[in-house]
């Protein structure tokens, strides 16, 4: 998605990393990898992005282990001693932005996918702000136009979608029951539901979703699968497993730089 002028509309981890930015200067291109070496002398090959003043994401695998699963997690800029050789780590800019997600997704047993994603609406400008809009892309017209959209008051808002200049040629307007004031911001959460998402090869199921963000972004996902599904495989190794209430739960978490393809696939069984 890509986040209107002056109206910043960015997607925020529950767990309270908040609107991130991106480095600038002597800043790589998104997705170019980097030697990333840790206070404790760990190396590591991979992107490294800073997210607020001495805060940094690091994505990658320790060097010598290329071919393992890539692991993203935060650290301060005091646990990094140095990147491709220099000292100095690469700068926080404000003006450029990384887009923080976090998607909770349940699968169904009918093939259709729930996803709740958390959103905050910020005020950069000098006015009332009364509305929300982002751009939307082809493949999320359909559950867009379907979604749900609640403020963190329990308030049910009306949205529509527009035509618009740009990549993807539509954006959803949100209306706002509780103006945002100049400085402020507004949580939201929105409910999509994805028609036919499984695939189907014999009695086994599979859930994949490839990336393809209009801009940088740090995606969490968090997928819940039916009540008594057998898990087969996992590509990539995802972040964490486990089992809450019968159904297991698969998390990931993984920077994607712009227009980047990387599948995450879950293959199980149902009973």
């Amino acid at each position: 998605m890509k986040i209107r002028t002056a109206v910043l509309v960015t997607m925020i981890l529950f767990n309270a990393l908040g609107t991130v930015a991106a480095q600038a200067g002597s800043r790589k291109a998104a997705g170019e990898k980097s030697e990333i070496i840790l206070a404790n002398g760990t190396t590591m090959i991979g992107i490294l992005r800073a997210v607020a003043p001495s805060r940094y994401i690091v994505q990658g695998v320790l060097e010598g282990e290329l071919n393992a699963a890539e692991v993203a997690f935060e650290v301060s800029g005091d646990l990094i001693r140095g990147v491709d050789g220099r000292s100095t780590l690469p700068a926080f800019d404000s003006r450029k932005r990384i887009i923080e997600s976090e998607w909770f997704e349940r699968v169904m047993p009918n093939g259709d996918v729930e996803m709740w994603r958390s959103l905050t609406v910020g005020n950069n400008s000098q006015k009332l702000l009364t509305y929300a809009s982002w751009d939307v892309a082809d493949r999320e017209v359909a559950s867009t136009r379907e979604m749900l959209v609640m403020d963190m008051f329990g308030q049910e808002l009306v949205h529509r979608l527009e035509e618009a200049d740009g990549e993807h040629g539509r954006r959803v307007v949100v209306e706002l029951e509780v103006p945002v004031a100049p400085g402020e911001s507004l949580d939201l959460a929105l409910r999509l539901t994805q028609r036919g998402a499984l695939r189907r090869d014999g009695d086994l199921l599979s859930y994949t979703f490839s990336g393809g963000f209009s801009g940088e972004t740090i995606l969490l996902r968090k997928i819940e699968l039916p009540a008594g599904a057998e898990i087969v495989a996992i590509e990539p190794e995802p972040l964490y497993t486990f089992e809450y209430a019968g159904k297991p739960l698969v998390i990931w978490r993984r920077y994607y730089g712009h227009q980047e393809i990387l599948p995450q696939t879950i293959t199980f069984r149902l009973p």
